[in-house]
């Protein structure tokens, strides 16, 4: 799209094309960097100047108003002091510069936080009358005073902070935001001053001390922050008043007070007066850098003005040479292309005597005017050469006449044919190659006669071998394919063998595990009759010790009978239990004499038992080593089944193969038969077209047909 677009164009347009996208790339950088200027200019400083410098005045005397303000009130007296009042005065003076500054500010390009601070600072600015009403009344707290100029201060100072972040130069914001940050601090001592004077007046309690320590933590906090934000300059500055001897006095006094123990000698106005220089040294350092600030920020704007004109000048310079020479180059580059182009229609309308311009240059545009000179010098041998050609014009109707009669020859098969008549010097080579090509080609159909003849026959004693071969390999695959079904049923039968020869393994393998059990239940037999014999022992000897305690027991009775018949009458009874005692004693005996001859008897049972369980026992050991044998048996010959059977698999595969192998030999033996025949058949039509051509007189078809035949 882009390329047919190119080319549609002319070449001056392309040139003017060319300039134009540089120029407006120029154009459109250059217009940025001015736009950036422009706005540069658009954010001076003037409003910052403003609210800086009318801030820094208010805040400066309300923090003279708070610090009178809460002596006030922490005094006994009722009527307002009289530098109280005027105070008030200078400070009104402020506020009303602040207010039309205010009025002028664009609240919109402020943060929606910074701009509800601007709120807060009106808010609090509307509030001072019913604030100092209050005071004058004694209808407020010095706490409650204070707090209100402290909230204040803070809301004017954090306005100025946003103002400060509109500027463009960030070293410049940076010195701004310093000295807001000198004011804070320079407001925490007002703090001070203020907590001081309030507990020399009435007492330093808890509270009062609280209020002392905060102030004190913020106005090193502040000043820290001013340290780092501010030039080296201005701190040394800072320096030398941290090292003027009233601060290092205030200092002193704040150190002993909040370590518990405020100087006996001095007073509140003491305290007041000595707050009040310290704050008097911060006033004029932030006078001195307020001063310095303003002037570099005026000096900043009228930097961005000189640039932004400068350049705005430079660019229009700038643009306009680059135009100028832009010009002068189409102008050159046009001129010569519009020569040329003039040339090129001489020549083609046949002009070849007109001298071509523009051949001396060293540009794109000599070398197109030294290509139009060649281009002339071409055109004039052109047309000497066309003069020629028809001179020698009558001559090609012979020539043309006598090739025709020789390739109609040709067409109509007659490769003997030859062009004798005679050719001008021009065309004599073309009579030359004429004849060399049909002798080529009569002596090339000759030889491929020859060989036609050849192939006919070879292919058709392939075709006969290929015929006997195609039988035979037939042959060999019908015995190849009877020798894989009888192996098929071999290895069918063989691997049934071996599983069954696996199955009588699996089964000798249970029956050893059985013998092997009942052999462990034989000997656990023997193990119980053993221990069933020592039972019986056992029994016999507890029946001996029965027998020993009823005869001990009989003998006991009969004595016990003697000595009841010698008591007489008193032992009568005892006679009586001495004859049951006996009567028991025998009967333990009869038992004990049944007990024994049970016991004997079942010692033979149980020594025939066990007898005989070892005979079964050693009988099972027999039968389990024969079956152990019988198990070996049938492993090795599954083994060798196995092994058989993945022999005739093996062969199997391999007769398979060589099946499968003999029958694509004889698929491929029957493609050579048919290809062989024809080539047979292609070979005999090859010689009858060879047949159609006529050659020279004593070569004739019909030997060469009754041969191929």
């Amino acid at each position: 799209m882009a390329q047919r677009l190119l080319n549609s164009l002319t070449i001056p347009t392309k040139i003017q094309t060319l300039i134009a996208l540089p120029l407006l790339l120029l154009l459109g950088g250059t217009g940025y960097e001015l736009l950036n200027l422009n706005e540069k200019v658009k954010l001076n400083t003037e409003m910052t100047q403003r609210v800086l410098t009318d801030i820094s005045g208010l805040v400066h005397h309300f923090q003279i108003e708070r610090g009178l303000s809460a002596g006030f009130l922490a005094s006994e007296s009722s009527n307002l002091p009289e530098a109280l009042i005027k105070q008030r005065e200078t400070v009104d003076g402020f506020l009303a510069n602040l207010h039309v500054t205010f009025d002028a500010m664009d609240l919109t390009a402020l943060p929606p936080v910074n701009r509800s601070a601007v709120t807060e600072a009106h808010e609090e600015m509307d509030r001072i009358d019913d604030i100092r009403a209050k005071i004058s009344a004694r209808a407020i707290t010095a706490a409650e005073a204070v707090t209100y100029f402290t909230e204040m201060n803070a809301d004017l100072l954090e306005t100025a902070v946003a103002q400060e972040k509109l500027m463009p130069d960030v070293h410049l914001a940076e010195r701004a935001m310093a000295l807001t940050y000198l004011q804070a601090g320079k407001d925490a001592l007002g703090l001070q001053r203020a907590a001081g004077a309030v507990g020399f007046a009435s007492g330093w309690d808890a509270m009062t001390m609280g209020r002392l320590r905060t102030a004190t933590v913020q106005a090193q906090e502040r000043l820290s922050t001013f340290h780092k934000l501010t030039s080296g300059r201005a701190w040394s500055i800072y320096k030398d008043f941290q090292d003027a001897p009233a601060t290092k006095t205030f200092m002193a006094a704040r150190t002993q007070i909040l370590d518990g123990t405020p100087p006996a000698e001095m007073d509140a106005e003491t305290w007041f007066a000595l707050a009040t220089e310290a704050i008097a040294g911060l006033h004029a350092i932030e006078e001195e850098l307020l001063s310095t600030l303003v002037a570099d920020m005026r000096d900043h704007d009228a930097f961005n003005v000189n640039v932004f004109w400068g350049t705005l000048v430079g660019t229009v310079i700038l643009l306009v040479g680059v135009i100028a020479a832009s010009l002068v180059v189409a102008r050159n580059i046009t001129s010569g292309l519009f020569r040329l182009t003039s040339s090129l229609d001489q020549i083609r309308d046949g002009d070849l005597e007109i001298t071509v311009p523009g051949q001396d240059r060293r540009d794109a545009v000599g070398a197109i005017a030294r290509q139009v000179e060649v281009l002339r010098g071409e055109a004039i041998a052109k047309r000497e050469s066309d003069a020629r050609l028809e001179k020698a014009f009558v001559d090609q109707g012979v020539v043309s006449r006598e090739i025709g009669r020789g390739l109609k020859a040709l067409r109509e098969k007659n490769l003997s044919t030859r062009i004798e008549a005679f050719f001008p010097e021009d065309f004599k080579t073309l009579r030359m190659d004429f004849n060399d090509l049909a002798r080529e080609l009569e002596t090339a159909m000759c030889q491929v006669r020859e060989t036609g003849l050849t192939v006919g026959e070879g292919a058709q004693s392939i075709s006969a071998n290929v015929d006997d071969l195609s039988r035979r390999t037939e042959s060999q695959a019908q015995a190849l394919e009877r020798s894989t079904q009888a192996l098929n049923e071999i290895t069918t039968s063989v691997r049934c063998s071996a599983d069954n020869a696996h199955l009588a393994e699996a089964t000798s393998i249970k029956a050893k595990g059985n013998v092997e059990a009942c052999e462990d239940i034989v000997l656990q037999t023997v193990t119980a009759m053993e221990e069933i014999r020592a039972s019986s022992q056992e029994i016999s000897q507890i029946t001996k010790v029965i027998e020993d305690i009823a005869f001990q027991t009989n003998l006991l009775a009969l004595n016990a009978g003697v000595e009841a018949a010698r008591a007489g009458e008193a032992g009568r009874g005892f006679a009586v239990v001495a004859s049951e005692v006996q009567n028991l004693a025998q009967r333990c005996a009869n038992a004990v004499a049944e007990i024994d001859e049970i016991t004997a008897r079942s010692s033979k049972q149980v020594a025939t038992g066990n007898r005989l369980v070892s005979d079964a026992g050693a009988s099972m050991a027999q039968v389990s080593a024969q079956v152990s044998e019988i198990s070996e048996l049938i492993i090795a010959i599954a083994q060798n089944l196995n092994a058989q059977s993945e022999q005739l698999s093996d062969i199997n595969t391999a007769v398979a193969e060589m099946e499968s192998m003999t029958q694509n030999n004889v698929s491929m033996v029957e493609e050579t038969s048919t290809a062989s025949e024809q080539l047979h058949r292609q070979s005999r039509a090859m010689n009858q077209l060879i047949g159609q051509f006529r050659m020279e007189a004593g070569q004739l078809l019909a030997p060469a047909q009754s041969r191929a035949a």
